[in-house]
């Protein structure tokens, strides 16, 4: 490829900001995966599980190649069965061997009611001062 200009992006353009699939590449022999996902998917900007859901649906389109965990299906059971609070594990106990994936959401306010460190808007580009002072 003879280009004068190469564009670089993310995975979030298609939904997937977690970047799990290189890691399932069977050679690569990962046994564990620490998905850290820093979305803003709901009102109070927190994660919901959407860009963790596209990740298992995009290596899905691959059958077995990428073996992924069995998580739940969509956001709303991700919300309901509050697996946004607190890091979670996946495929612990899959009966087709996967990698296991240690999920650890964007997922709510400090407990002491401060401003939160993260879960603010993408485009913000100004902060209150308890805000940074906050994430100090």
């Amino acid at each position: 490829m003879n280009e004068d200009f190469v564009t670089l992006v993310d995975g979030g353009p298609d939904g997937e900001q977690i970047p799990i699939q290189p890691l399932l590449v069977g050679a690569r022999a990962v046994n564990t995966i620490i998905a850290i996902d820093a979305s803003a998917d709901t009102a109070d900007n927190f994660a919901n599980g959407t860009e963790f859901i596209n990740s298992t649906k995009r290596a899905a389109l691959f059958g077995s190649l990428y073996p992924f965990p069995t998580i739940p299906s969509t956001a709303d059971i991700f919300v309901q069965q509050n697996l946004r609070w607190h890091p979670r594990f996946f495929g612990c106990n899959d009966l087709v061997e996967t990698p296991m994936i240690i999920y650890i959401a964007n997922g709510g306010p400090p407990a002491d009611s401060a401003a939160p460190v993260t879960g603010t808007p993408m485009l913000q580009t100004t902060y209150k001062p308890e805000e940074v002072r906050s994430a100090c």
